[in-house]
């Protein structure tokens, strides 16, 4: 008797894990095809689309290991920026990802895991919005391709070229199903306080900005779905429950929050301006050079866009756009997807920003309402464009659902998810624009040389300022402090320093020289590094004058300052 019930149990069991299994391998398959190397081995070597940004989360995938492993306080870094250290807690410094990428960088180098996380990315979130729409529907196809619009989005795929901060969205569909396994009283209240205050932690260890832009939405949701339902009583005592978790997060970001009011004195006053970075209206409309069809053949519109490729990533694509028109007339009486609706035209209408932007143009006199939103801490410091994770996250709820409804018409039914298909083709990724490529080391940071030219943990300044010294930094495995490093936004302290000033613009004042001996010695550098190829003549001319010892490794000059003069 005992063994018939346990071969019944494992019979229901097994089909749901084998779709599961199934759903992943498809994801992971996708994943590699769209943006995988030539080969395994150029994981752990090479970075995927190499460039400034990825080599800065290479330093802090390495960070954090180190500094705990080294017992040193990882919110306060002295190895750039030296000797005033660096403030990391209002940089995107990644923590979450780092600590769960730990054994892996401590094993196989945080390039390893840099890459891994990459690659992985689009298939986690695809996997837990393929979760929160199965809860919702129990329909596994419908939920299949909603995970696949929200892992692989237009937003995603500008997103990867170098910002795990903002890729790294797979906690924001489990969010959402925690709180409906509340409102279902699935899960026990202490237990949706406990869950929902780590997913908040562990998403603030990510990006603060989306933390914050997530909860101003989510409220927005929440406050459109009270006024609407018919189950208020039930919203209202869930409130008791968010505040907990709420409470519970607080408490435990303290330390992170300690060192963001620490660090306020020395934050610029813009991080990013808001006008550059808000969506362009076309973008709805017309792909980047990221998306396979059409978007090569459309740059002489796309290059009007504002900010950069990476941050265009809003593109829906004309059939799901299509398909959500058709969705919003036909069950506008749904509550449930009216109120998703309205949360993404009110999503899509902050997206624009301060001003409104069409093909290249700002609307010199049209005024958006996120203009006030901007005046508000905090808020003022997230950028409009990356609002289109939610028109995603929105829409692949809304489709998921749609899907799932039920038709007595077969004919009908088939057609939905052919239309959902064809809209997925339209968004296919432009494969050829990623790439791998192995960072060159210059040979003064190749282990042979480090401890001839590099011993005694010298402070460095190495030109060009701020291009690849915090990857030269960790490929000699943390051999040297520098003043400068690309981990962020540069401090104030530094920020209106003359001489960062003429490093970054290149633009020297006449008084440069001296200019230039004084920060030296305030800044106790012991050595400067000079990549030849890379610096500009104007600068190596200008340093050259000062006839300081100097001698050439490689591509490089190693000078060594007279800090007496």
């Amino acid at each position: 008797m005992k063994l018939s019930k346990l071969i019944k149990i494992k019979h229901k069991i097994t089909p749901n894990r084998l779709i599961i299994l199934a759903v992943v391998l498809v994801y992971l398959v996708l994943a590699w095809l769209y943006f995988g190397p030539d080969s395994i081995h150029s994981l752990g070597s090479h970075i995927f689309n190499n460039g400034a940004d990825p080599q800065q989360f290479v330093w802090y995938y390495n960070w954090w290991p180190y500094a705990i492993t080294h017992h040193l306080n990882p919110f306060i870094s002295r190895y750039v920026w030296y000797p005033k250290g660096y403030n990391v807690s209002w940089s995107t410094s990644i923590p979450t990802l780092s600590l769960l990428m730990l054994p892996v960088t401590l094993l196989g180098g945080a390039v390893l895991s840099y890459n891994l996380v990459a690659l992985l990315s689009p298939v986690i979130a695809a996997l837990t919005m393929f979760a929160l729409i199965k809860y919702i529907t129990k329909n596994n196809y419908a939920a299949f391709l909603s995970g696949y619009i929200y892992g692989f989005s237009s937003f995603m795929l500008g997103q990867l070229l170098g910002h795990p901060h903002q890729y790294a969205i797979f906690i924001l569909p489990l969010t959402i199903l925690v709180y409906l396994l509340l409102l279902n009283r699935r899960i026990k209240p202490v237990y949706f306080v406990i869950c929902e205050a780590v997913l908040l932690l562990m998403q603030t260890g990510i990006s603060l900005e989306i933390t914050l832009t997530f909860t101003l939405f989510a409220a927005l949701f929440w406050m459109l779905a009270y006024w609407l339902s018919e189950h208020r009583a039930l919203l209202r005592r869930s409130i008791k429950y968010i505040i907990y978790s709420f409470i519970v997060y607080i408490v435990a970001l303290s330390p992170f929050i300690f060192y963001l009011l620490k660090g306020l004195s020395n934050l610029p006053k813009t991080i990013h301006p808001l006008i550059p970075f808000s969506l362009n209206l076309a973008n709805l409309f017309i792909p980047t050079q990221l998306t396979l069809i059409g978007g090569n053949g459309l740059t002489s519109i796309t290059h009007f866009y504002t900010g950069n490729i990476a941050e265009n990533g809003a593109y829906v694509g004309l059939p799901l756009l299509l398909i959500m028109l058709y969705i919003t007339i036909r069950y506008w009486q749904d509550k449930i997807l009216r109120v998703s609706i309205l949360t993404l035209i009110i999503v899509g209408i902050a997206a624009l920003g301060p001003r409104l932007h069409l093909i290249g143009q700002t609307g010199a006199s049209l005024w958006m309402p996120w203009a006030l939103a901007a005046k508000i801490p905090l808020i003022d410091a997230a950028q409009p464009d990356r609002f289109a994770l939610y028109f995603f996250l929105v829409i692949s709820v809304v489709i998921g659902i749609w899907l799932a409804k039920d038709s007595k018409d077969r004919s009908y039914r088939r057609l939905k998810y052919i239309l959902v298909l064809v809209g997925l083709v339209f968004i296919i990724p432009n494969s050829s624009y990623y790439s791998w490529s192995k960072p060159k080391l210059p040979a003064i940071f190749e282990k042979q040389n480090l401890s001839l030219y590099l011993n005694g943990q010298p402070n460095l300044l190495i030109l060009p300022f701020n291009n690849s010294s915090i990857y030269y930094q960790y490929a000699s495995h943390m051999a040297f402090t520098q003043t400068g490093g690309y981990v962020g936004f540069t401090p104030k302290d530094y920020a209106t320093n003359p001489v960062v000033k003429a490093l970054l613009s290149s633009q020297l004042p006449p008084n440069f020289n001296q200019l230039f001996i004084n920060f030296v010695r305030q800044n106790h550098i012991t050595k400067i590094i000079i990549i030849k190829p890379l610096t500009l003549p104007l600068i190596m001319n200008a340093i050259s004058k000062l006839n300081w010892q100097k001698q050439t490794i490689g591509n490089s000059w190693l000078i060594i300052p007279n800090n007496n003069q």
